[in-house]
């Protein structure tokens, strides 16, 4: 569902995370000029220190926490997960990992996207979240199981109870790759569900491939909602790396509790 809150357009999964704040944060709302217009909010892309700050504090503002308590990482495209224990949730920016899992208490943990695929992860149950960034390569090293998996060694997790939301990320109808990334999903699912499309050029289907992993964990079909908007198709909404040719700015996703 696509929602706009004090200039910032966003996505979120309200019937799946009623009790969990959360979003999906869109491009606009902030004050980057071009190529990061406008809501950027990575340091790494070229942009200004201090317009990525404020980026941020509006973001925080707008969705109420402490820019200051928002935990990230250096995202690697790797199936490295970062367990955030009930202590020291400050100096990880540094850290390389693609997942991070928590039962932390008031802690926002986020990743940055520009075509690949957000995903929230969330077990009331236990009280424990979890956020996932998994672009081709992400997915094919099982990123997603593997933050399922860490969220049940360490915390206790029992995948059947968790819910899931799948963020805005590039579709099939824009997302073509070459042939080595097209063998490598055929090795890793045998296609099942048409995640790979076409054949000269192939389009893969980063959410339902993602889906399926999640499914095959024990998440429930029924508990995992999809945002369909395709980043590079709305690129008025978000940023996409590929639509803005490699220069762009950088969307958070978020989730905490």
């Amino acid at each position: 569902m696509i929602m706009e809150k004090d200039g910032i357009v966003y996505a979120t999964a309200p019937a799946m995370l009623i009790r969990t704040p959360h979003a999906f944060v869109g491009r606009s709302g902030g004050v980057s000029p071009h190529p990061f217009c406008s809501l950027n909010a990575a340091q790494t892309v070229g942009d200004a220190v201090e317009n990525v700050e404020k980026n941020m504090g509006l973001i925080a503002d707008s969705f109420g926490f402490d820019k200051k308590s928002l935990v990230t990482v250096r995202q690697v495209h790797s199936d490295k997960v970062l367990v955030l224990e009930e202590m020291g949730a400050s100096g990880h920016a540094g850290v390389e990992a693609d997942a991070i899992v928590t039962a932390r208490k008031g802690t926002p943990i986020g990743v940055l996207t520009a075509d690949c695929l957000p995903i929230i992860l969330v077990d009331h149950a236990r009280g424990v979240i979890g956020i996932v960034h998994a672009g081709w390569r992400g997915t094919l090293k099982g990123v997603t199981l593997k933050a399922v998996e860490a969220m049940r060694t360490s915390f206790g997790t029992d995948p059947a109870d968790l819910v899931a939301a799948i963020g805005p990320a590039i579709g099939p109808c824009c997302y073509t790759v070459n042939d080595d990334v097209a063998e490598g999903f055929k090795g890793a699912f045998g296609n099942p569900g048409g995640f790979i499309e076409g054949g000269g050029p192939y389009r893969i289907n980063l959410r339902e491939a993602n889906r399926y992993q999640l499914v095959m964990t024990g998440v429930g079909v029924e508990k995992i909602a999809v945002e369909r908007n395709c980043t590079s198709c709305r690129n008025d909404l978000f940023f996409s790396y590929r639509k803005d040719g490699g220069t762009t700015g950088r969307q958070l996703s978020f989730v905490m509790q």
